[in-house]
């Protein structure tokens, strides 16, 4: 989801940690993966409730959960205005599907977007794999392993966009075909040229 879906502004999330007093934050929270207990509840070994209570011990005493909260969720960016009409259209004619490192704060503000652009989340996906659901995390291969075991499709089938080299790299291994969405990319574009590559390899 982040990085593709959604771009991402960490450091404006890392200053707002640091404003309500979390002053080493740089040391768990990246662009890619999340260490500490920002991993922990990404790969669900804790809570939301859990986080908050750990999160409290680094940040300056008094802040709310709401601040908390609000400086994570910071990290994303709107969405741009055209992607979920491109993913309604998209649907129609291919399953999609989200595997995402992501924490429940997170996945609710990307729902929210998508409702208020007037397309909810089950109109544009045939289904969510989220890390701190599944407790299992990109890169490792056992949450690979986990969705082409619930997904219709063989590896060959799939195109899986992401962000992370360490992420593709893991995918390649299993016969799936990758592409890198970086910054300057736009998603439609990417996934136009794969398609069009794809139909020229078939004729």
């Amino acid at each position: 989801m982040g990085g593709v879906l959604v771009s991402l502004n960490l450091e404006r999330c890392l200053r707002n940690f640091e404003k309500i007093g979390f002053s080493d934050v740089r040391r768990y929270v990246n662009k890619y993966h999340q260490h500490g207990i920002f991993g922990s509840l990404e790969g669900g070994q804790l809570d939301e409730e859990d986080f908050y209570r750990e999160l409290a011990q680094h940040c300056r005493s008094g802040v709310t959960k709401a601040e908390m909260r609000a400086a994570y969720v910071s990290i994303l960016n709107e969405i741009d205005p055209d992607l979920p009409e491109f993913l309604f259209r998209l649907i129609k004619d291919y399953r999609l599907y989200v595997l995402s490192n992501i924490n429940p704060m997170c996945a609710e503000v990307f729902h929210h977007q998508l409702s208020r652009a007037g397309h909810p989340v089950e109109e544009l996906f045939d289904r969510l794999f989220y890390s701190y659901r599944l407790k299992l995390q990109k890169p490792f291969p056992e949450i690979f392993r986990y969705v082409l075991e619930h997904i219709d499709a063989e590896p060959g089938e799939i195109l899986f966009i992401d962000d992370s080299i360490q992420n593709l790299e893991t995918a390649r291994q299993f016969g799936i075909k990758t592409a890198r969405m970086s910054p300057e990319d736009n998603l439609e574009e990417l996934t136009e040229s794969f398609l069009t590559s794809a139909r020229s390899e078939v004729l």
